[in-house]
């Protein structure tokens, strides 16, 4: 689809010129009726010898009705006139067939269709944008530019951030099992079965502490009773 520079596109004038223009235009392409057919085609056929007579005469004529249904009104009354002016190449001995008029007069239409064409597209094409001004432009340049150094700017601290990451994951590849990891692990305490053999002796003696309170405690609680004296062995053997 053609595109109009900016500032030269259709002026409202023109547009309509070509609008009345293409109605006519189609105008002129518009077919011809059986009717005007025969009309036209008849000089035609009688100027010229024909070839058949009776029913096959009549049958050529419902022939040329069929054949020229389609073509334009005016380009058929060219190509008869030029027939019978003898302008074309038909054979000048016969009468031309309905496939040969049709030939002739789309010749004749061919023009005529380019044309519409042509002023269908010139309808139809647009115009280009106005070209921004100066001022315009350089803002446009700063924000991109702008754009762009942000952009570099966060993949500079990506990359600084990538970079600290690695470095310190290397650091710590490089301690191996001692360092900073070990004293952390001594921190904690101990684990797996060092734990265990931890909790099991500190519950053990949580049960003994128990137990020597509990008996502490009873002896106080006899202590504290009246009870009779109990005799002797040496005592039992004088009586």
């Amino acid at each position: 689809m053609p595109v109009f520079r900016h500032g030269r596109g259709l002026t409202e004038a023109e547009r309509d010129e070509l609008i009345e223009t293409k109605a006519v235009l189609t105008d002129w392409l518009a077919p011809a009726g059986p009717a005007t057919i025969g009309a036209l085609v008849l000089p035609v056929l009688v100027a010229f010898k024909v070839r058949d007579t009776g029913e096959a005469a009549s049958a050529r004529a419902q022939a040329y009705a069929i054949g020229l249904s389609r073509v334009p009104l005016n380009a058929l009354e060219e190509t008869c006139r030029a027939i019978l002016a003898g302008e074309t190449d038909l054979d000048r001995r016969f009468a031309p067939t309905p496939a040969e008029i049709a030939a002739v007069a789309r010749a004749y239409a061919a023009p005529v269709k380019v044309d519409l064409m042509r002023i269908d597209a010139l309808l139809a094409a647009g115009e280009e944008s106005a070209r921004p001004d100066q001022a315009t432009r350089d803002k446009a340049v700063g924000e991109l530019a702008g754009f762009v150094n942000r952009g570099r700017a966060a993949q500079a601290a990506v990359d600084q951030a990538v970079a600290a990451a690695t470095g310190h994951q290397e650091a710590r590849r490089a301690e191996g099992p001692t360092g900073t990891r070990e004293e952390a692990r001594r921190a904690e305490g101990p684990t797996g079965t060092k734990k265990l053999v931890r909790s099991a002796e500190e519950r053990r003696a949580a049960r003994g502490a128990e137990a020597t309170a509990r008996d502490e405690r009873i002896a106080e609680e006899l202590a504290g009773m009246d009870l009779p004296a109990v005799p002797s062995a040496k005592q039992g053997d004088q009586r």
